[in-house]
């Protein structure tokens, strides 16, 4: 919980993108697994998944520095929501379904106090202190993902506060009429994805994205993004026991045919 773990021109000066983690699961263990990793940040999902906000802030470790960076997704763009992640701790928030200037604005005028934005003070979280400047220094990524935000994604980007545009390629592709989470990365979506990662670039701020396998963040990594955010618990425990289930399923059938021969 440190005042800035984003700073975009480190960041887009790298030599490579940073890689994230994503918290689904609705249970601390689970968390803390992913936190005790060597990721650069850890998101945890608000709007798709059981987590709500008190869970969520619970979910952020306690300690400063010494995790990687703790990202809250919010349900949608509040600002009572936005401001109650950020005095619980969070290093920063994604806001999904950003659709124009104004809504970005919205997003960062949630993330700062009067006079220049909408956020009221209180930080509750151990350790984060009082000072202004320094809890205001968290990041705000809107989320690019529809028909409406791409249309509009040089003007999201130059909307003064924002950290990052955060690409979901997910709803994006559903918006371009194309099946989601397919491979290779068809080449409207992959056009699309980078346009936004451009805009950021251009603007000086953040590209990131979400993805959903290895092979796909090598995809995306091309296209201009230097933040990415590898699977989630609940896919990799799905994955993993159903690897497991498989493997023990025919070793079983195997067992089994060699007796009745």
């Amino acid at each position: 919980m440190s005042s800035n773990r984003f700073n975009a021109r480190e960041i887009l000066e790298a030599s490579r993108p940073l890689i994230g983690g994503w918290v689904m699961i609705d249970s601390l263990m689970a968390a803390e697994t992913l936190f005790a990793l060597d990721y650069d940040y850890v998101g945890i999902d608000c709007q798709h998944s059981l987590i709500d906000m008190t869970q969520a802030l619970k979910l952020l470790p306690s300690g400063q520095g010494k995790a990687p960076a703790g990202l809250i997704r919010v349900s949608h763009n509040n600002v009572a929501e936005i401001g109650r992640a950020l005095d619980g701790g969070a290093d920063g928030v994604i806001v999904p379904m950003v659709n124009s200037a104004a809504e970005a604005a919205l997003a960062v005028a949630a993330c700062c106090y009067h006079p220049i934005g909408q956020r009221s003070f209180g930080p509750f979280r151990a350790g984060l202190g009082g000072n202004i400047a320094a809890l205001q220094q968290r990041a705000c990524f809107v989320m690019v993902e529809t028909e409406a935000g791409l249309m509009n994604v040089d003007a999201i980007a130059a909307t003064e506060g924002v950290t990052g545009l955060y690409a979901g390629p997910g709803d994006l592709a559903i918006a371009l009429g194309l099946s989601v989470l397919t491979m290779p990365t068809p080449a409207l979506l992959a056009d699309a994805l980078t346009r936004i990662a451009r805009a950021a670039r251009n603007n000086g701020i953040i590209p990131a994205i979400h993805a959903v396998s290895p092979e796909q963040a090598a995809e995306f990594s091309p296209l201009g993004y230097a933040m990415i955010t590898l699977g989630a618990d609940l896919p990799y425990l799905r994955a993993g026991a159903a690897a497991d289930l498989g493997a023990l399923q025919d070793l079983f059938s195997i067992e089994s045919r060699e007796r009745t021969k």
